[in-house]
């Protein structure tokens, strides 16, 4: 696995007991950094979201990202929820992420409220690629003038 700097292993939240002993085997045979992603986390209630984070605090993931996998979510209205799940990731010693899609138009709003809800990572993509209308822009994020080649 030398060439791999990071696995990411993506739940539904039905997989969460059994995917999460799949991350603690896995961090025992490869030298990668590991993430534990939950998708569909808009689907999630808060006791859901507790009950991933804790589970997931036994892995030895590196990352634990939630996905916005349906671009439903609003930091805006959810913005307390995310800022106790995040606190408790880190409690655990590992790094809150959020995957954004923009099926709404609100990936860009979200990330501009990522550290107030207490994430410490996201990932963007070329031109938004990905499922559905996309990701996160990287164009949206950085300010590409001036080069145009990237």
């Amino acid at each position: 696995f030398s060439k791999l700097g990071l696995i990411r292993v993506c739940l539904r939240k039905e997989d969460v007991s059994e995917g999460c002993r799949f991350i603690s085997e896995l961090k025992k045979y490869t030298k990668c950094k590991l993430s534990v992603n939950f998708f569909n986390i808009s689907n999630y209630e808060e006791d859901e979201l507790a009950f991933a984070c804790e589970t997931a605090a036994n892995s030895k993931a590196d990352f634990m990202y939630f996905a916005d996998t349906h671009g439903s979510l609003d930091l805006g209205e959810d913005l307390e929820i995310f800022r106790r799940s995040t606190n408790l990731i880190k409690e655990i010693g590992m790094i809150p992420g959020l995957h954004l899609h923009d099926h709404s138009g609100k990936a860009y709003f979200n990330y501009r409220n990522l550290l107030s809800a207490g994430f410490d990572a996201t990932d963007v993509s070329l031109g938004g690629l990905g499922k559905g209308l996309g990701n996160l822009r990287l164009e949206h994020v950085f300010d590409l003038r001036g080069r145009e080649r990237i």
